[in-house]
Order: structure tokens, then C-alpha cells, then sequence
């Protein structure tokens, strides 16, 4: 079927029991059941044989011939592994894989290829690319990626590094961290991308989920990214992986995917000293341009804190820019519940709609002696509140999770969200020590004219003299 479906753009000849496909004039590949696509190989068997068919029909568009290597772990193709078919293709090869698991660490360099696994899809340790050649592109198609054995010292994540473009379809990074360093165009499309606590040295953090650097135009769509783990071996491997971080890249466009932040671990150290991990931010821009689209089934969410801060829903830093429309945006789980979206003064967040819930973001903390200086972001002109507890204790109600203990709320504040839908609070927290002697928590209300009621999340401080 799949041959048939490509008669109007190929030409099947045949002689000698050999079928050869021509398009354009130039042969693309040369093949046949009882001979080997390339001389001195191995009998193709009918399943190596659909498979090519299949592949080369959906996808060839050369203007040259191309050779097509396939990989079967049992003897049935041109090569038994990975590496030995991707040592031998030139630019612009196809390797077709078959299903099963090969368990290489796959090194490619200088050169593009096209990888396209079987049904079911097969599995690789990982692919690790460098010199990826400028004005190419390169393409990964139905594959498993990730460590099948854990050894030591552990090898680098599955990266990606040069220059020219990354086109990667329904592959499922599993049990390891991604870093895409290429100055072209990187698509990725129907892909799951998991960090691991330990794994994936070269990426920052290392139990990232998936890091892009430097790319021109990103392209994310229907995926699924999960930062790994703290590691807890020391107090400085506490804290949870990054879901998807993004450096330097000018234009992303993020669409109908779930981005999920680490959870941060506890490490004991000894003589009842201990050390609390954070969780991670489900993303993080870092001098990047983002739009993130979809709608509220699609969840970009921080990862929870052990008895700790939950990470940030998204970290927008350094004079990036981020435009939201109709996801929703959840800060982590913790003691101290992250925040919705967090940014530093260079970076601008606006909303092509308005997000799921109302956020609370805090941009000067409770110290004594100073203003405490908080923003509740919800629609225009709605009626704002902000509630000041010494306690923390999550009840589910009609409106939202009230988080703050109304038994210990200290102070109340009010006013109404300007035309942007942000209402600003400046509390003074006064020198009396004894105010400060436990953490403060925030939780905002926004209060529509109609008399709706949506609660936000929550924001923390510790004392600076703690």
C-alpha cells in the first residue's frame, strides 16, 4: 500500500528479481528481495524489504541517489548496529533501523542522515552528534532513546551540535536529558523528553529535560518534557531538573505540550543536618523569545519542592520576552508554593488571553525595616485582595485552594487592578523582630464586579536575618 500510494511520483522498473525507484531522472535507491542494497551485503528479508519500500516512498526527495542502510540486530540488513551503518553513510543517507534494542552509544559527526526506526520503534542508548553541517538537515524518526544499562561514569546525555537544522518525529527520549546546540531550525513534533537524576552531563542543570541553545526558529509542538529529579547524594544535587530550558534563541513557537519541572529531593548529612531541594521551573527562557500556545488541557507546571520552594511554572530571565495564550500556568508544590511566572526587570511576560487563574508574583520579600512589594495579575478592573498569614494549611474550596491559614492571618490589604488586570501592594513590614520570627505567606483574591471569587497561589518569604 505504501508503494502504491507514491505510483504518481515514482517509477518502479524491474529486471533480475532487482526493483529500482527512479524520480527526477536519478536513481534513489536500488534494491531487491534476494539482493543487497549495496554490493557485498547481506540478503535483504521481506520485513528490512516493506520497510525501505515504505520509507522511501513517504519521505525521499532527493535529486541524487542516496544509499539506504538498514540496521537488524538479527542479521537480517546491511549492518548489526548503529555505528557501523552510520560510519559507513555519507551526507544525506538514510538509516532505517528495525525493532529492537541496541545497546551503543551512536556517535555521529560531520555529517546529515536521516534515522527512522521500525513499528514497534527500536531502542538506542543514545545519539551523540557533533559538527552537524551548516545549510543541512537532518532527520530522527520513531526511536527510543535512553540508557538501557546505568554505568560509570556516565556517559553524556544525547546531544545534538553544529550547525543547519534538526527535524525529530514521535521520539521518545526516555530515562535521559537532551541539549540541541545548532544555529539552525530545530522542530520537534509528537516527542516525550525525561532528565534523570545523574545523567546527562554538559546540560544545566544536569537532570534537565530538554535544553536548546542558539537555535533560529524553535518549533515544539505536542510534546511532553519532564525535568528529572534531584539527585540527593549532596547539598548541591537537591533541587529538581528544568523541564524545557531555552538559551539564546530569537524565535520559539511552543504549541499543545506539557512541560513539567523536577522535584526536588531531601540530602542528609549527618547529626540531624539535612538539606531541602527545590523544585525546578517547568521552563526556563534565558535571552529567548517565546509564544506558548493551547489551551487549558495543556499544562506548563513547576516541579515540587521537599519541604521546600516549588519551582516557578515559567522562569523568564535576561531580556527575554514571552507571550502566553490559553495554557495554563501552574507554579510548583512545596512548603512555599512557586510562582506562576517569574521574571527579572529585563524580561516582559503579556498574555494572548488571559491566563487560567489569577497569579500573585513577589518582587521585593518581607525583610524587616523595608516595603514588601507584591503584584496580583487577573483581569481589568477587578477588585484585588491579598491576605498575610504566618501559616500554611490547603483547603479546597469553591474558588480555588486556600492555601494561607485564615486562624493565623495577620493583615489584609486591598485595591482594585488597573487596565492591564495588575494590582500592586506595598506593605511596610516595620522593625518588630517578633512580626518576622516565623515565614510570611501571601495568597491573593480577585474578585470580579458579579462578586466571582478566584484565589491564586501562594508566595513566601524567610527573613533575612534567618
Amino acid at each position: 500500500m505504501l508503494f502504491q500510494r507514491a505510483e504518481s511520483q515514482w517509477t518502479k522498473t524491474s529486471a533480475c528479481h532487482r526493483s529500482t525507484i527512479v524520480r527526477q531522472g536519478a536513481t534513489v535507491c536500488s534494491f531487491g528481495r534476494n539482493a543487497s542494497i549495496l554490493s557485498g551485503m547481506k540478503p535483504i528479508p521481506s520485513s528490512a524489504f516493506s520497510l525501505v519500500l515504505g520509507f522511501v516512498a513517504l519521505n525521499a526527495s532527493p535529486l541524487r541517489a542516496q544509499h539506504v542502510f538498514v540496521v537488524d540486530a538479527n542479521g537480517g540488513g546491511s549492518h548489526t548496529n548503529v555505528q557501523a551503518a552510520v560510519d559507513a553513510a555519507v551526507d544525506g543517507d538514510w538509516i532505517l533501523i528495525s525493532t529492537g534494542t541496541y545497546t551503543e552509544h551512536v556517535k555521529i559527526e560531520g555529517k546529515s542522515l536521516w534515522l527512522q526506526g521500525g513499528s514497534p520503534a527500536p531502542l538506542l542508548d543514545t545519539v551523540q552528534w557533533s559538527k552537524h553541517p551548516d545549510g543541512k538537515t537532518s532527520k530522527i524518526s520513531n526511536l527510543r532513546l535512553g540508557i538501557s544499562n546505568f554505568t560509570f561514569p556516565i556517559p553524556d546525555a544525547t546531544y545534538i551540535r553544529g550547525s543547519g537544522n534538526i527535524v525529530v518525529t514521535r521520539v521518545q527520549f526516555r530515562f535521559a536529558g537532551v541539549s540541541i546546540e545548532l544555529t539552525g531550525n530545530v522542530s520537534l513534533r509528537d516527542c516525550s523528553f525525561a532528565g534523570v537524576a545523574l545523567y546527562g552531563y554538559g546540560l544545566a542543570p544536569p537532570n534537565t529535560g530538554l535544553y536548546i541553545s542558539n537555535a533560529a526558529l524553535v518549533t515544539i509542538d505536542a510534546c511532553e518534557i519532564r525535568g528529572g529529579p534531584g539527585a540527593g547524594l549532596s547539598s548541591w544535587t537537591i533541587n529538581g531538573g528544568i523541564g524545557l530550558s531555552i538559551y539564546k534563541c530569537p524565535r520559539v513557537e511552543i504549541t499543545a505540550s506539557k512541560i513539567v519541572g523536577g522535584t526536588g529531593v531531601y540530602y542528609y548529612c549527618g547529626f540531624e543536618c539535612g538539606f531541602y531541594g527545590n523544585g525546578g521551573p517547568g521552563m526556563s527562557l534565558t535571552e529567548s523569545d517565546a509564544r506558548v500556545r493551547g489551551d487549558s488541557a495543556y499544562t506548563i507546571i513547576g516541579g515540587t519542592g521537599y519541604s521546600s520552594t516549588g519551582g516557578a511554572g515559567i522562569r523568564c530571565v535576561q531580556n527575554s520576552r514571552l507571550v502566553v495564550g490559553g495554557v495554563q500556568v501552574i507554579g510548583g508544590g512545596g512548603s512555599r508554593i512557586g510562582a506562576v511566572i517569574s521574571t527579572d526587570a529585563s524580561s516582559r511576560v503579556s498574555f494572548e488571553s488571559k491566563p487560567f487563574a489569577p497569579y500573585l508574583t513577589m518582587r521585593a520579600p518581607f525583610r524587616l525595616g523595608a516595603d514588601a512589594t507584591l503584584d496580583l495579575h487577573g483581569q481589568p478592573q477587578h477588585a484585588a485582595i491579598v491576605l498575610i498569614s504566618h501559616g500554611i494549611q490547603p483547603i479546597d474550596i469553591t474558588f480555588g485552594t486556600l492555601y494561607v491559614d485564615i486562624a493565623t492571618v495577620l493583615f489584609t490589604r486591598a485595591t482594585t487592578t488597573n487596565a492591564q488586570g495588575v494590582a500592586s501592594f506595598t506593605i511596610p513590614t516595620g522593625t518588630d523582630p517578633d512580626l518576622l520570627r516565623v515565614p510570611l505567606f501571601t495568597q491573593g483574591v480577585e474578585v470580579s464586579p458579579a462578586f466571582d471569587l478566584r484565589l491564586t497561589n501562594v508566595v513566601g518569604s524567610i527573613p533575612s536575618f534567618w
